[in-house]
């Protein structure tokens, strides 16, 4: 059985940590020994970040990942987490 699940990121400041992140949650999803399957949608919403998030989040966009789709939002300025996982 295939279910679609989608996971909203907000993302301020986080060039540190954001490919650890998503690492983690398609290793989380790939890793399932059951009879489900998921597509899985990572969206991430760069919140006016002042490091190198854009960078980052573009760079790991624009890699293959399998069977995961991931997008990309960018909010101009600092709108919060709610606005941005609204946005995403």
């Amino acid at each position: 059985m295939q279910k679609s699940l989608s996971i909203v990121i907000p993302v301020y400041n986080g060039a540190a940590t954001i490919p650890k992140t998503i690492r983690e949650i398609i290793n989380f999803f790939s890793n399932k020994s059951s009879d489900v399957v998921f597509l899985l949608e990572i969206i991430l919403v760069n919140d006016g970040s002042k490091d190198d998030s854009e960078k980052v989040i573009r760079d790991i966009v624009s890699k293959e990942t399998g069977n995961v789709k991931l997008r990309y939002f960018s909010n101009e300025t600092n709108s919060g987490k709610g606005y941005s996982i609204k946005r995403g």
